[in-house]
């Protein structure tokens, strides 16, 4: 075991998951002092119906709920905008948002300028300093992690902040369900990447550890059944937590090689996030291990439990782990038809190497683009890279 010399962990998030979790989100705005919330949401969601659960929960509150369902593919300031005119006309004092992605991106930058000026949104998040207004997450079948995260992604801006955490993540089984295999396989691979670079990367802690690790045994012991039974309530509760807890070990350590290049993969529309991220997985992480000094043996125990970790000798461990992500991914490519490579889905290397260059110009990591594309070709062709 290694004890840093020091280490900072920051977690302000509450969160209430399990049966009727729902119902508790007037008493936890009120103790919050805010009466007038803002459910923000987009089209897909609003039009699953699953918005009534939500408003039901107020039915007996005496709290009046405005609506907005217009959150588009991802946030952009002049939604932004457009909802802090409503703020200020319509006296709301809090926000309450519904799904994943685009979705908290906009309530996150909504809270920024509602809890300042708008023009907060043009400067360095380094400049939010002080506590936001209250902002509750509502998880839902396409939450990934990155909604309990300190990470708001708007146009091109990212910004970065522990006060842009929620105050509140509510994970209840009415609004966890997926409505297919391919969305779940989708936002586990995020889940599991997040959990894993959290464990290996240098800037790991041990609070982090504890919820990276609860995070992988979550998806070790539900991710399949959820796979084959996508209406199954207890494995997707069981996988939008695991979502939670990676996003939080997420916050609390550095981006890792996997989360950099499946995102902007994402961002350049060549695939979305979840499948680049399942695919690099074996490939980042096997590179991380040999050339970063990641210890992939960290993430042993949540993956296989404490009896084969001892019964695995010491050597071997790093080993076994990049062999267990391995079988993890032909499991799920072979449930859910998921490409297994980036040839698979047809793209080209020369924008592979696109990717890896701007990867390298905006991380601050200090890995070289030679070092990303050596990622990148490997997930191209599914070999190894130590062969």
């Amino acid at each position: 075991m290694q004890v840093p010399e020091f280490y900072e962990f920051h977690c302000p998030v509450k969160t209430n998951a399990g049966i009727n979790a729902l119902d508790h989100i007037p008493i936890e705005l009120e103790a919050m002092d805010a009466r007038k919330p803002l459910i923000i949401t987009d089209k897909n969601t609003y039009s699953k119906g699953i918005i009534k659960h939500v408003a039901s929960a107020f039915s007996e509150s005496g709290i009046v709920l405005g609506v907005f369902d217009g959150v588009g593919d991802t946030a952009d300031i002049s939604t932004i905008r457009d909802l802090y005119q409503r703020w200020q006309y319509k006296g709301i004092d809090s926000i309450i948002a519904v799904g994943s992605g685009a979705v908290l991106d906009t309530a996150k930058g909504l809270n920024i300028a509602v809890s300042g000026k708008p023009e907060d949104l043009r400067k360095n998040a380094e400049s939010i300093k002080t506590r936001l207004k209250p902002l509750v997450a509502v998880l839902t079948g396409y939450s990934n992690g990155f909604e309990i995260s300190k990470y708001a992604f708007i146009g091109e801006l990212t910004f970065t902040s522990p006060f842009l955490m929620p105050d509140l993540v509510v994970v209840d089984p009415r609004m966890v369900r997926s409505e297919s295999a391919l969305r779940i396989a989708e936002t586990a691979m995020i889940t599991f990447s997040h959990a894993a670079e959290a464990i290996t990367h240098a800037s790991k802690n041990p609070l982090s550890d504890c919820y990276a690790y609860a995070a992988l045994e979550y998806i070790r012991h539900c991710l399949m059944e959820a796979l084959k039974n996508p209406k199954d309530k207890k494995s997707c509760l069981a996988l939008a937590e695991a979502s939670s807890m990676a996003g939080c070990a997420f916050s609390n350590s550095r981006f890792g090689m996997v989360h950099e290049l499946g995102q902007e993969i994402a961002k350049q529309r060549l695939l979305s996030s979840g499948q680049a991220m399942g695919i690099l997985l074996p490939y980042g992480i096997e590179y991380q291990t040999l050339k970063c000094g990641f210890q992939a043996a960290d993430m042993l125990i949540p993956l296989v439990g404490f009896n084969d970790f001892v019964d695995t000798p010491q050597n071997q461990r790093n080993q076994k782990v990049l062999s267990l992500i391995r079988q993890m991914q032909d499991n799920i490519c072979s449930t859910v038809q998921l490409p297994r490579t980036f040839k698979d889905v047809q793209i080209e290397k020369e924008k592979l190497k696109k990717v890896a260059q701007k990867v390298a110009e905006s991380s601050s990591s200090g890995i070289r683009e030679d070092a990303y594309l050596t990622v990148l070709n490997a997930a191209y062709d599914g070999k190894p890279i130590m062969g």
